[in-house]
């Protein structure tokens, strides 16, 4: 009975070994606030079932997860989102972390599966070039708008500057959109009988037109931001 008792003892401590080699590095982050790490978690959406996340043996209704990192990734859940399949998905890490809005169905499951039927909204898969939403420090998610990040960021003096950079294009931006509108509406309501592109109106299509060549200078600003706040410029 030794040598068998021995290698019980063995194939335990072999069994400890292996676990404490390979641990568990996937987790579910309740809304509690309480964690719970596992070796597999995955989102899934049955057929004609509410969908749920399951962490090795145990499932979890959605609402009561505020964030779960799958293989795929680490997804959070939107507050007050009005579509329960759109999820956060972090593209970037850092102090600043982004997060882009994505279907969280595609992921669903063991891997990645895109049904071309459906119109996913807004994108189905994540590609990293857009900023939705940020976390600072693995905090609460939040939008990443500039009255969020002003509080954020305003200790680091660089990345603070590069914000008000991209707060100066989004309102510029907003004027020429507003202008233009207005002169197109002048001109519309100039005119009597017969309704002609005018030249208030032209100048009002050129003026909110030109808006469009803001956007690129204000998205490096944002992505400057994150960049100078997490030491990556």
């Amino acid at each position: 009975m030794k040598p068998y008792f021995t290698l019980i003892l063995a194939l335990v401590a072999f069994g400890s070994t292996a676990q404490m080699s390979n641990p568990p590095s996937l987790f579910v982050v309740l809304q509690s606030g309480d964690t719970i790490m596992a070796q597999n978690v995955a989102y899934v959406h049955p057929i004609l079932k509410q969908p749920k996340i399951l962490a090795d043996k145990q499932d979890f209704q959605v609402a009561e997860i505020s964030k779960f990192k799958t293989n795929f990734g680490l997804f959070a859940k939107i507050p007050n989102a009005k579509d329960d399949d759109i999820y956060a998905m972090r593209t970037y890490l850092g102090s600043l972390s982004i997060y882009e809005a994505v279907d969280i169905d595609p992921y669903a499951g063991d891997k990645i599966s895109i049904d071309e039927s459906k119109n996913a909204q807004p994108n189905s898969l994540a590609k990293g070039q857009v900023i939705d939403f940020y976390t600072k420090n693995n905090g609460n998610l939040q939008r990443a708008n500039y009255a969020n990040l002003r509080l954020d960021v305003r200790e680091n003096a660089e990345a603070f500057q590069e914000l008000k950079r991209f707060r100066k294009f989004q309102w510029l931006q907003r004027g020429m959109v507003s202008g233009g509108i207005g002169m197109l509406a002048g001109g519309f309501i100039s005119q009597t009988g017969v309704i002609q592109f005018n030249p208030l109106m032209v100048a009002g299509a050129i003026l909110g037109g030109s808006s469009f060549f803001l956007q690129a200078p204000k998205e490096d600003a944002l992505w400057n931001t994150f960049d100078i706040y997490n030491g990556k410029r």
